[in-house]
């Protein structure tokens, strides 16, 4: 079975590692949905002036949820997973910092990312460590590379000359297409963002990817991995194309608070995004 969760991880890690939406499906935009009003316990101002800034606290999806830990700055420290398909899980994902504040480790139960930075404050590098026996079949290289163009946004990310990922954007500096190299492949582009809004996107600030690794006997692996590609507002438009011509198109319209965060999706009842406004 781990000769087949590798074969299966070698197919969509490369794809999902970035996903611009964190832990929703890289095929469609996704933006929060209403918090759960019956939740005394949930830290959320529902209807925050337009001056106040809100951070993510927790996220329930129709198959999975999570839910934020911050310290006095705000900087997530735990990510906590609590429900996958129906079921109650708790996997855990720390986030360790140096004294400027910059994200310098993930922690999981087996495996770790270790992050450099350059004289500009821009992640240059990810590393990536097992322990023994680890189940997470990890199989690029243990070193991921960041590269920026002149206007200092990402230009690419990658593991070798032959799996990699790299980035073009319009004059706004919004992400507009994402090709992708992968092994054997030829380069292809993968994705093509057509249409934001000038609201405000939450998974800017907490911009994460959310991997589920499954075995025999059910979930065996939670992978938490940073996503330095990502959006100040949110996406209202796209379009994912696979190597061999396939192309879908998605859409998305939200609600939005007073502070300018999307809080739902008109007719829809999950996911639920919870937020900390002040």
């Amino acid at each position: 079975m781990r000769k087949t969760l590798k074969a299966l991880f070698r197919q969509i890690g490369f794809y999902l590692f970035f996903l611009l939406v964190s832990c929703g499906s890289e095929d469609e935009p996704v933006g929060p949905v209403n918090p759960n009003p019956n939740n005394p316990g949930d830290p959320v101002v529902e209807t925050p002036s337009g001056n106040q800034s809100c951070l993510l606290a927790s996220v329930e999806f129709e198959t999975m949820s999570y839910v934020i830990t911050r310290n006095e700055k705000g900087l997530p420290t735990k990510l906590t997973y609590t429900k996958f398909n129906g079921g109650s899980i708790e996997r855990t994902c720390t986030f360790e910092y140096d004294d400027a504040d910059r994200l310098i480790k993930l922690g999981h139960e087996t495996i770790s990312f270790t992050y450099t930075y350059d004289n500009l404050n821009r992640v240059i590098s990810e590393k990536f460590e097992s322990q023994p026996n680890s189940p997470v079949p990890y199989i690029y290289d243990t070193e991921r590379i960041f590269t920026y163009n002149d206007q200092g946004l990402l230009d690419s990310a990658y593991y070798s000359s032959v799996v990699y990922e790299r980035y073009v954007y319009d004059n706004d500096g919004n992400l507009i297409k994402k090709f992708v190299q992968d092994h054997n492949r030829p380069e292809f582009l993968a994705q093509e963002f057509l249409a934001f809004d000038d609201k405000k996107n939450p998974f800017y600030e907490f911009s994460f990817t959310h991997q589920f690794l499954l075995n025999q006997s059910g979930l065996d692996a939670v992978v938490t991995g940073f996503n330095p590609v990502r959006h100040r507002t949110n996406i209202l438009q796209s379009k994912v194309y696979t190597a061999d011509g396939t192309v879908t198109s998605y859409s998305a319209a939200y609600n939005y608070n007073a502070a300018g965060y999307p809080i739902s999706r008109p007719g829809s009842n999950l996911p639920l995004y919870h937020y900390q406004c002040k």
